[in-house]
């Protein structure tokens, strides 16, 4: 539930950000270098801040339940899903970009592959937070790759 939560979140927050942006660059008469670009950095601010809480958040709850990893926590998902959505297209973010993004993300979660599943035994909150964000690294590469190869294949007709 948390990835979806992610996928509501960063979808909110990039179409707040382009609405906001795509009318000041047409007011300005500026190419969409000067939307995207600001964007994904603001992008990279939230998803950096909510990694921030997300460590703290984790530790305090561990901390409390005296649990490993508690089930509870979901912000690890939020931050891993919002990571592997900036694959998505800057100028939209097409039904299939967003899927794959999210199947990626969980295939990663899920699966493990090296060095995930190791950032797990980091300290408290660092260790819940470390191994989403690195699944989330690894879809943002894989999608990134897939959407340039069919972009390539088939170029958007304008």
């Amino acid at each position: 539930m948390g990835s979806l939560v992610g996928v509501g979140l960063y979808l909110s927050i990039w179409t707040g950000f382009d609405r906001v942006l795509t009318s000041n660059a047409l007011a300005k008469r500026l190419t969409a270098l000067y939307v995207f670009t600001p964007q994904l950095a603001c992008m990279l601010v939230v998803i950096f801040l909510l990694t921030m809480a997300g460590i703290w958040a984790a530790s305090r709850v561990e901390k409390a339940l005296g649990k490993k990893d508690p089930s509870i926590v979901v912000i690890d998902e939020v931050a891993g899903q919002m990571i592997a959505l900036l694959s998505g297209p800057f100028w939209l973010h097409t039904w299939w970009s967003v899927i794959s993004a999210f199947l990626l993300f969980r295939l990663f979660d899920i699966w493990k592959p090296y060095p995930i599943r190791r950032l797990e035994h980091l300290e408290s909150g660092l260790g819940i937070m470390a191994d989403d964000v690195l699944a989330g690294a690894y879809a943002l590469i894989v999608n990134s790759v897939l959407m340039s190869s069919y972009l390539l294949l088939f170029p958007p007709t304008r």
